[in-house]
């Protein structure tokens, strides 16, 4: 066994500690991608691939190789049989083999990283087939490369952003990762490179400032009776941050409270936001339409009865901070609830994407033609934790990194894991 292959991030995860301790740096596994069609991998240096579990070193490659990889093809002679395995064709045309096991991609070749659709990522890869027919790949690596590629597309790391608000946003996604580490067994990864989780570009996004914070708060993370927190985060709260368990019914941690984020003037600390107040309108059979379309994913009892026409719409609740907590719609098969931030995923924007908060008042039509609804609100994203256009803010006007969290995440304590 070469010594690249001993020193292999997934070769050595299966025995990393579930919690990790002191100088002991967790390896993060990120979907990339998650049941696609098939996936490229590719390096300029050469590439181990290996069997999970096979306990063989697998064949070296390269340098210089790209590999495709599709779903199996069935049998002729029965094609309605599960194969959840994977073709591995090389860049020749030339087939390599059928695998039912994990494949692992260990680059080795000293900066030349492995690639996925032409994007570089740090780290190891994993390609496994999923018994709906698709190709998931997974991204193994160490937690702070992984956020060299996060920092700069959750909060923006070019020069001009101040240092302390990166360090904070680090240190806060950090946490975050390992909170959630484990989460999304079923899919064997514990993030997702989308917002889902953070979103996540590779070595393509990296930026100086970024790897700065990054390394400048290298193993600090943020702590609840010694445990990482859960430590969301939002682009813009528009002035009052939200409680975890007013947006998400019974998921209540106590350093997520709702958080007055104005200045001693009373101004909104994220007022700088384009997003910090917002106008949306629809044509009504737009809005119908879109909430018609997506009750069912958010409400089950929706899924078993026709619905008909929309009849209404109508804020049955609010939350402390002002945010719709329940959301009441009508139509023609019955009436329904809908709670917290999956109103967003209920009513969405014209372009149905989620519609930028719940921070908003009553819909009305337009009265240049009756025809049109229109919704006033503020915000974007859930408003729970960290509002990233407040901590820019407090970073300008001279707040340290821990002091941004604090102001966010109440009574939590930064330690050092590694």
């Amino acid at each position: 066994m070469s010594p690249l292959f001993a020193c292999s991030i997934l070769a050595a995860l299966s025995a990393a500690p579930a919690k990790p301790g002191p100088a002991a740096e967790p390896v993060i596994r990120v979907g990339l991608q998650i049941d696609a069609g098939a996936a490229t991998v590719s390096s300029d240096g050469q590439v181990r691939i290996w069997r999970a579990g096979s306990g063989l070193a697998g064949s070296a490659f390269g340098p210089g190789c790209a590999f495709r990889l599709v779903p199996a093809v069935p049998p002729p002679h029965d094609p309605s049989e599960s194969h959840p395995g994977l073709t591995l064709i090389a860049s020749s045309g030339d087939t390599l083999g059928t695998f039912e096991e994990e494949l692992l991609f260990e680059p080795l070749t000293p900066h030349a990283p492995l690639e996925v659709e032409a994007r570089p990522y740090r780290g190891e890869l994993a390609v496994h087939a999923t018994r709906e027919g698709g190709v998931t790949i997974v991204n193994a690596v160490r937690i702070d490369d992984y956020l060299r590629g996060v920092l700069p597309l959750e909060m923006g790391a070019g020069d001009a952003t101040p240092a302390s608000a990166l360090e904070a946003q680090a240190i806060a996604a950090r946490s975050y990762s390992l909170f959630y580490l484990g989460r999304r067994a079923e899919q064997r990864c514990d993030l997702l490179a989308s917002t889902e989780d953070q979103v996540y570009g590779g070595m393509a996004v990296e930026t100086p400032a970024g790897t700065r914070a990054v390394l400048t708060t290298r193993g600090i993370v943020a702590t609840h009776r010694g445990r990482p927190i859960r430590a969301n985060y939002c682009s813009t709260c528009g002035g009052m941050t939200e409680a975890s368990d007013q947006a998400w019914r019974g998921e209540r941690f106590p350093y997520l409270r709702r958080v007055k984020d104005r200045d001693a003037s009373g101004g909104a600390l994220c007022s700088r936001s384009r997003l910090y107040r917002w106008k949306v309108r629809w044509a009504r059979p737009q809005l119908e339409g879109i909430v018609l379309a997506h009750l069912p994913e958010e409400v089950p009892e929706a899924r078993r009865v026709t619905l008909g026409r929309l009849r209404d719409l109508r804020i049955v609740e609010r939350t402390s901070s002002g945010r719709v907590r329940t959301l009441e719609v009508r139509t023609e098969g019955g009436t329904f609830r809908v709670g917290g931030d999956r109103v967003r995923r209920v009513v969405r924007t014209p372009e149905d994407g989620l519609l930028y908060s719940t921070l908003w008042g009553k819909f009305r039509r337009t009265a240049d033609d009756g025809g049109s609804i229109e919704l006033e609100g503020g915000g974007y994203g859930h408003g729970v934790g960290m509002c990233q256009f407040g901590a820019l803010e407090l970073a300008r006007r001279g707040a340290s990194a821990e002091g941004i969290l604090r102001h966010y995440y109440r009574g939590v304590v930064l330690a050092r894991w590694w």
